[in-house]
């Protein structure tokens, strides 16, 4: 009887942390409305003519964590952060020579941490401003959480995290945008708040070039989110592209952007991997990608060439008055990062 009452104790305070726990992750849900303007830091006071031939990148740099050595327990490995914070660094400033070597006039970055303990409370976003300490800043967060409790015997602990926008040019205004996210059961309130970020940049001859960073959702068995996530940017792109304006869209879509490979995978697709839907063929926009080389890689284990799923779904959606020049994954061998950069050089139509 004293055992019952013993074990009839102990499953109540556990009771009691566990739904004091949940009802503070509850409390403190980051929740912003579906729009918000963010602050552009460091703006950089120089305006685009709208005759230069330019260049977009995108990166997800996997929080400066995902680097070669590493899994990722969501693929069905063991891990949730980075090996340290003296690799978490040393992931950073292989990127940032990169960065430095490559001289895009736009970056577009996804998973940068501003203060998470998977990253070691590694400023990211902070050393990139410091870096491109000439280009404007916008940043807008996806990701906050007091506490992600798995995997249990490895937690990931608290995050915040988003996507940047680094302009060499002038910035009018950035939105934020909230993209469709799990509406139900208590999973949604650890994982990311799915967002796009707009960056408005003014041109000499009154036209505007819209930039979006995107970051659709991953681990979304059957690609329910992704679908909805991809008809929100549609509506988006309906509602405010004239042609007037320019759009370029990118970013890291999880979503197959050469239809082609599928032919090539055959069965063995992850069930991340989506598919995008046929209205986006339907826009007049063109699709921008580099089939050459692949741009993310899974994380079931450390990257192995050869072993690990390889395929692209990092790369742009470009309005049709703009003329794609050339679009090129720079393959770094996944070496500090689950994904490789990819670069879009554009020309505004009619500049030859």
């Amino acid at each position: 009887m004293k055992f019952l009452k013993f074990l009839l104790m102990i499953i109540g305070i556990i009771a009691v942390i566990l739904g004091s726990f949940i009802g503070f992750i509850i409390l403190t849900d980051y929740n912003p409305p579906e729009e918000r303007k963010v602050m552009v830091e460091q703006n950089n006071n120089m305006i685009m003519t709208g005759e230069e031939t330019f260049s977009v990148t995108t990166f997800n740099i996997g929080y400066c964590g995902l680097d070669e050595n590493q899994d990722f327990f969501m693929d069905g490995g063991k891990n949730s952060k980075s090996e340290s914070h003296e690799k978490t660094m040393e992931n950073y400033h292989a990127i940032a020579t990169f960065l430095s070597e490559i001289k895009s006039d736009f970056y577009f970055f996804q998973e940068v941490d501003v203060k998470s303990s998977r990253s070691y409370n590694v400023n990211q976003l902070q050393l990139f401003n410091e870096l491109l300490k000439n280009y404007s800043s916008s940043f807008a967060l996806n990701y906050v959480s007091k506490w992600v409790p798995v995997p249990i015997f490895n937690q990931m602990g608290y995050v915040k995290s988003g996507i940047v926008i680094l302009s060499k040019y002038f910035t009018e205004e950035s939105i934020r945008y909230r993209l469709p996210i799990e509406e139900k059961g208590i999973v949604r309130y650890f994982d990311l708040d799915r967002a796009m970020l707009e960056t408005i940049i003014p041109l000499e001859n009154g036209k505007k070039l819209y930039l979006v960073n995107i970051h659709l959702s991953a681990y979304d068995k059957g690609g329910t989110l992704k679908k909805k996530q991809t008809e929100y940017l549609i509506d988006y792109i309906n509602r405010i592209y004239r042609e007037d304006n320019y759009m370029v869209i990118g970013g890291d879509w999880n979503q197959l952007l050469d239809p082609d490979l599928l032919a090539r995978y055959g069965k063995n697709i992850p069930y991340w991997l989506g598919t995008l839907p046929e209205e986006i063929y339907t826009l007049g926009f063109n699709l921008a990608f580099d089939s050459t080389s692949n741009t993310v890689r899974d994380n079931a284990t450390p990257y192995i060439m050869g072993k690990n799923f390889e395929t692209v779904i990092d790369g742009f959606l470009i309005s049709p008055n703009l003329e794609i020049i050339k679009t090129k994954t720079h393959n770094l061998g996944f070496k500090n990062s689950d994904h490789n950069p990819v670069t879009v050089t554009l020309n505004f139509m009619g500049n030859k």
